[in-house]
Parts: structure tokens; C-alpha cells; sequence
């Protein structure tokens, strides 16, 4: 609900709540981190290497997303 008044919307939508979860769960997008063209692309390939190792462990959790976006600390 707090994140569909920010944006002055009168429903609460799903991207509402996929938001909401994203933040709790990764923490605050990092705005003043910017990453260049070729950080970019090598934290792509390592998150993609958690994302596939992710699938195919037998204990791993369920793999939900999978993003490049700076976040947390």
C-alpha cells in the first residue's frame, strides 16, 4: 500500500506487492552505484553461473530472480 501512494495510484497492484517483497528480501537499490559497460557484463556472467549452479543442486532454494542491480550495503 505505501508503494502505491509514492506513486499516487489508488489500487494496489501486483508490482506493488513484487516490489515490496524484492526490497525486503535483496534490499534497497543501490542508485549511486553505477556500473560500466564490461562490470555490467561480469557480474552478469557471475550471477548467471549462481543462477545455473542454483538449478541443478538438490538442496539449493528455488531460483526466483536473478539481477545485476546493485543492492544492499
Amino acid at each position: 500500500a505505501l508503494r502505491a501512494a509514492r506513486r499516487g495510484g489508488e489500487d494496489v497492484t501486483e508490482a506493488d506487492f513484487d516490489g515490496a517483497i524484492e526490497r525486503v528480501i535483496a534490499g534497497l537499490e543501490r542508485k549511486s552505484r553505477v556500473l560500466g559497460k564490461h562490470e555490467k557484463k561480469t557480474v552478469a556472467y557471475h550471477e548467471a553461473g549462481h543462477a545455473v549452479c542454483g538449478w541443478f543442486l538438490e538442496h539449493a532454494d528455488p531460483l526466483l530472480k536473478v539481477s545485476i542491480i546493485p543492492r544492499g550495503v
